[in-house]
């Protein structure tokens, strides 16, 4: 006889996820704008008769803004809260449209996130992991609770927030127990 799985899904507000796919869209629309500015950067160089420095100075700094910063900070706020899905074997999120596992023996413990040293207006927790994230969890980590470990954000506007709290504390429990043997 097959044992049934069991997997729970907990969600932000459709809110939230729509704003999620209008941060993403406007990024791409940013990096694109960004490339018109590298265009001009070219344009400037090879006709320097046209244009005098200021010129290629702001078409420089205007690339980096649009192509690099701006998609990179939309990235990170479009993904601060994601969807977790929970299964026997860990938690597991989208993110940039691909799915990461987190084992629960991945876990190293959750505590209360602090942005910049600073309480948070609302409950949520922050679960540090010694999973192989990206780069932008990390930054999560080191922004929300000065840590160099991979964290991702769970708020307490996701669904169920209790339910996977308890799951999360028990499991962080159950793997210092058994570390400690």
């Amino acid at each position: 006889m097959e044992s049934k799985r069991y997997s729970k899904q907990y969600n932000y507000e459709i809110s939230y996820r729509n704003s999620r796919g209008m941060l993403i869209a406007f990024s791409v629309l940013l990096f694109g704008l960004g490339i018109f500015y590298l265009v001009a950067i070219g344009y400037i160089v090879f006709t320097p008769n046209s244009f005098d420095s200021s010129d290629l100075y702001n078409a420089i700094w205007s690339f980096i803004g649009f192509s690099i910063w701006s998609p990179f900070i939309l990235i990170f706020i479009a993904y601060l809260y994601p969807d977790i899905k929970e299964d026997e074997k860990g938690l597991h999120f989208k993110f940039l449209f691909r799915t990461y596992d987190i084992l629960w023996d991945e876990i190293l413990y959750a505590k209360s996130p602090k942005p910049l040293g600073f309480s948070m207006s609302h409950n949520a927790i922050l679960v540090l992991t010694k999973s192989r994230l990206t780069f932008f969890h990390r930054l999560y980590g080191l922004l929300y609770g000065k840590t160099s470990n991979p964290s991702f954000l769970i708020s307490s506007k996701i669904s169920n927030y209790s339910s996977i709290t308890k799951t999360i504390s028990e499991k962080t429990k159950a793997n210092r127990h058994t570390n400690k043997q």
